[in-house]
């Protein structure tokens, strides 16, 4: 089995700090992907409960290497690894360079807390600005970044590069079957609901849809609202001085003007008339006389 295809971690937990927080730190052998937790107890059920939140993001690695440290050799820690099918590989007591990959990390991330605390500033919230730089910046070790090697693109930052990733087959196929299924999905939901096209567009006075406090209140706002903005299914609506809104189009109905009405009502009047002057008068049937053989030389009035 190649390196590549195994994930193995190395486990540490760095600290305590002033203030009495400790932090689990675990880096990828490979990738040098590094997942951090603040704890603020260090027993073995809370770095379980924190290794159980790694790993339902980035899945079971197939080993896991640590120190001796007495949460790492209970039982209770012990068993949780073999119910999760991974093997467990303690370094050698008091050789801290064989965990080396993670002992390098908690230099570099030690020194991150410190200027975060000399200047003032909260270190668990510079934290994960921090994780981020790092995991997005190349590895001497590899000549790339780690979040290139675990996810295969490059993560965008603040700092300006020249983007020349090219998308994977693997994504481009995954990225065109969601916009297949997404394409049918709705098709079908306009099918079962009967949709059709709004003709809501900027410039119309319409009804804002609001929510019935009782039985009684109207489904609609009475005072209307000014279509200012279409942007895709939303509408950004304007009355007054009240700050701007933006709700979908389903919840909005146009409000007819009386130039509207008078308009209206003209040409349904024309209709009408039309109709009234091609459609041709009904008339009843006019069924034929005859009188029967037997009367025929009789004269009746």
């Amino acid at each position: 089995e190649s390196k590549v295809d195994k994930v193995i971690p190395d486990a540490d937990e760095s600290g305590p700090f002033p203030t009495g927080e400790s932090l689990l730190v675990l880096v990828d052998a490979c990738f040098r992907w590094p997942a951090v937790e603040i704890l603020s107890s260090t027993t073995a059920t809370t770095i379980i409960n924190r290794l159980e939140n790694i790993f339902s993001q980035f899945g079971y690695p197939e080993e896991m290497v640590s120190d001796n440290g007495p949460q790492f050799t209970s039982h209770e820690f012990k068993s949780f690894l073999h119910s999760c099918g991974i093997k467990h590989r303690l370094i050698t007591p008091y050789w801290p360079a064989a965990n080396a990959t993670v002992e390098r990390f908690n230099k570099t991330l030690g020194k991150a807390v410190k200027a975060a605390h000399a200047e003032g500033r909260n270190w668990k919230q510079e934290l994960p600005k921090f994780l981020m730089m790092y995991r997005a910046t190349s590895r001497i070790s590899t000549g790339i970044s780690p979040a290139e090697l675990f996810f295969g693109r490059r993560n965008k930052t603040k700092l300006p590069h020249i983007r020349v990733d090219q998308p994977s087959p693997t994504l481009e196929a995954a990225c065109e079957h969601d916009h297949n299924h997404k394409q049918r999905t709705k098709e079908y939901a306009d099918k079962t609901q009967h949709a059709i096209s709004s003709t809501i567009k900027e410039g119309d006075v319409v009804l804002l849809k609001e929510l019935k406090k009782n039985k009684l209140s109207s489904s609609y706002d009475p005072q209307p609202y000014t279509i200012i903005k279409k942007k895709g299914p939303s509408v950004f609506l304007k009355r007054g001085d009240e700050p701007c809104i933006m709700r979908n189009v389903s919840f909005v109905r146009k409000l007819q003007t009386p130039n509207e009405k008078r308009s209206d009502q003209k040409c349904c009047t024309s209709r009408t008339g039309e109709q009234h002057q091609t459609k041709p008068t009904e008339r009843r049937p006019v069924r034929g006389h005859k009188l029967p053989a037997r009367l025929k030389d009789f004269v009746l009035d």
